[in-house]
């Protein structure tokens, strides 16, 4: 780093991400740690404000709400909050944010249990021995972290049939993901996009990215919309 030059750097709480390099984990020579307060409910009230059709009353509660469960982890209550902003009943969003996603302070067991969750409904519907998932995750990873349905259809026909087919599969994640104007879905942060890289590289993973890599180019990534 050249002399003069600070390097700013922003994430979670090191106690909660496993993945950083020791560097950021403790004291280290050269690096000042700085602390900021977690947001707080009325960080959450104007977050759903803008982006939710609630009333002044429940957006109060909910926001409340996601501040009990996430404990004001900035991550996860945007996450949370992506998640309802689609309802309508205010009801419904207490028992999705409470219950359904399970969200927590600690994202990496988000995606986990999305993850999970994701996989076997997944090998519901292509069946227990499917590699669909690990297509996905494969794909993800070689291609920056979208998801192109065509390209998917293209390259792995007796997996995705068709693109409703993917659009089903990856509604599982939908939480964690967001439609492009591309015609791609990809990670709303870029936090997930790693995590979903590191699925693709654990033991055992190899042969699918081999499968991937392997494949035809049937269509170029340009058209995957």
């Amino acid at each position: 780093i050249p002399e003069g030059v600070q390097i700013l750097v922003s994430g979670q709480p090191a106690n909660l991400y496993s993945a950083y390099p020791q560097w950021l984990k403790g004291e280290h020579v050269g690096v000042e740690m700085e602390r900021l307060p977690n947001i707080d409910a009325d960080d959450v009230n104007a977050l759903l404000s803008d982006r939710a059709d609630f009333s002044d009353r429940e957006t109060l509660v909910l926001s409340n709400e996601i501040i009990n469960i996430t404990n004001g982890n900035t991550l996860s209550v945007v996450y949370a909050v992506h998640a309802i902003a689609g309802e309508t009943d205010c009801g419904c969003a207490i028992r999705k944010a409470g219950g359904h996603w399970a969200f927590t302070e600690n994202v990496e067991e988000y995606y986990e249990s999305i993850w999970k969750k994701a996989n076997d409904e997944i090998q519901q519907h292509h069946g227990s021995e499917s590699n669909a998932l690990g297509l996905i995750a494969s794909s993800m990873h070689l291609l920056d972290g979208a998801i192109y349905p065509k390209l998917l259809c293209s390259a792995f026909p007796d997996s995705f049939s068709e693109e409703y087919v993917v659009a089903r599969d990856i509604a599982i994640l939908s939480p964690l993901l967001r439609k492009c104007a591309d015609g791609s879905t990809r990670p709303i942060h870029n936090d997930f996009r790693l995590f979903v890289s590191s699925k693709a590289l654990e033991p055992g993973m190899e042969g699918y990215l081999r499968f991937v890599i392997r494949q035809p180019r049937r269509c170029r990534v340009g058209d995957g919309g």
